[in-house]
């Protein structure tokens, strides 16, 4: 509360009750059951009513005035709380104004998560000066950690852990009804898993890629987009862990609007990108196997999806803008895709035109979908209303038990990538 508020309260009330001049001193007999509000400070002394600071005049005959402080320095009490500024003798909470200056003179009060503006990116996870700290890791200011560190075995999967009893293995995490052989190696070698259940009934899978431009701007709308487009499995590119660490907080979002559990695999580009930025495969169905392969300072990401007992295996690539990078990130990518056995599916943005020669290499693997559905090359275009720079291709082996049946390009304006959705019928 103000100090000249008080004061001027007081006057009022104590120059009614004729009451004479004195100096506020501790003192026992001060009636404090008259004043409503906290005392303000040490040495404080209540009179009708009102909160007097050492040594203040007290109101009355006495006209005597003292000059107001001008300076945090004059404030003689002590600051009520963080962000609160003295002016002219008294205290101002934040986001109210001062005297003669205008209404942002002060900070607006913080949420009370710390100023954390974004989601929780885990379990265990900790808010401090604005940012949130993993499990294990020390606070600003030298501060203990607030949390313990995770378990050993789940120090080497860089996502949260999907749900209770999943397992991390060689980078990845397996589900509880499910055995597996992890990644030989974290530089891209495939993992596979034995299913408990042996049904194959294939049915509808829908695949959606997208760059998202690190959120542009908006990362709780692209959410709200992914999650109206129904796809199954979502392909992002130039996701990143700069303002938000999105392979947690992109499946949180989407987990809160759909309802469901979503499942990841973040891949960072490591190099000149660091480990900020990659590609980000989110699922809605559980994950088999997973597993990452990194070149020329792109990551690629793989996960392995069970529709109606048959596996897709589905890749998510961002070649490079540099020609001669992205020739090398594409040989890495075609060496490393044979491997993976059954219907397969690699998406994302491959920075070329249609016709140019890194899309008619991927072409002798795989058929594109778009050409595929609509029986042409032109139109889908996916970057400044002209050009298409993002697919999602099928491969040739077993391309009898993954049949696309639609193609469609959406979500503009939203980035400056247009999303491409395709959907397949499995077999």
């Amino acid at each position: 509360m103000h100090t000249k508020s008080i004061l001027a309260g007081a006057m009022l009330i104590a120059g009614a009750l004729g009451s004479p001049v004195m100096l506020a001193q501790p003192q026992n007999g001060s009636n404090i059951a008259q004043c409503t509000t906290v005392k303000p400070g040490n040495g404080w002394v209540c009179i009708n009513g009102g909160w007097y600071p050492p040594d203040m005049p007290l109101p009355a005959s006495d006209t005597r005035q003292t000059p107001p402080p001008t300076s945090s320095a004059d404030c003689t009490t002590v600051r009520p709380g963080p962000g609160w500024v003295c002016s002219g003798g008294g205290w101002y909470p934040p986001g109210m104004p001062l005297p003669g200056a205008p209404a942002s003179a002060t900070p607006a009060p913080q949420p009370p998560a710390a100023a954390c503006s974004t989601i929780q990116p885990g379990p265990g996870w900790v808010c401090a000066a604005g940012g949130w700290y993993p499990p294990g890791m020390a606070l600003p200011g030298g501060q203990p950690a607030a949390s313990p560190a995770p378990a050993p075995s789940a120090l080497q999967c860089t996502t949260v852990q999907p749900g209770p009893g999943w397992v991390c293995k060689g980078g990845g995490w397996y589900p509880p009804t499910t055995t597996s052989t992890p990644p030989a190696s974290a530089s891209g070698s495939s993992g596979s898993s034995t299913s408990t259940s042996t049904a194959s009934t294939g049915g509808r899978l829908r695949v959606l890629t997208w760059n998202i431009h690190f959120g542009h701007g908006n990362p709780a709308g692209q959410a709200q987009a992914i999650a109206s487009s129904d796809a199954d499995v979502v392909l992002l590119q130039e996701a990143s862990t700069f303002d938000e660490h999105m392979p947690s907080t992109y499946a949180e979002r989407l987990r809160r609007l759909t309802g469901r559990q979503w499942y990841s695999v973040w891949a960072p580009h490591g190099g000149r990108y660091t480990d900020n930025e990659g590609t980000l495969i989110l699922s809605r169905l559980p994950l088999v196997a997973q597993s990452t392969m990194n070149s020329n300072e792109r990551g690629f990401s793989r996960a392995v999806v069970s529709v109606g007992g048959v596996r897709v295996t589905i890749i998510n690539a961002h070649l490079d803008w540099d020609r001669t990078r992205r020739s090398r990130q594409l040989d890495a990518l075609l060496s490393w895709t044979p491997q993976f056995n059954g219907p397969q599916i690699v998406g994302g943005d491959f920075n070329s035109w249609w016709g140019e020669s890194w899309i008619a290499r991927m072409e002798n693997h795989y058929s594109d979908t778009w050409q595929d559905v609509t029986g042409s090359d032109e139109d889908g275009y996916t970057l400044n209303g002209a050009v298409r720079f993002d697919y999602l291709f099928r491969s040739y082996e077993d391309a009898a038990r993954l049949s696309p049946t639609g193609c469609w390009v959406r979500l503009k304006g939203l980035s400056d990538h247009a999303a491409v959705v395709a959907d397949y019928t499995v077999r």
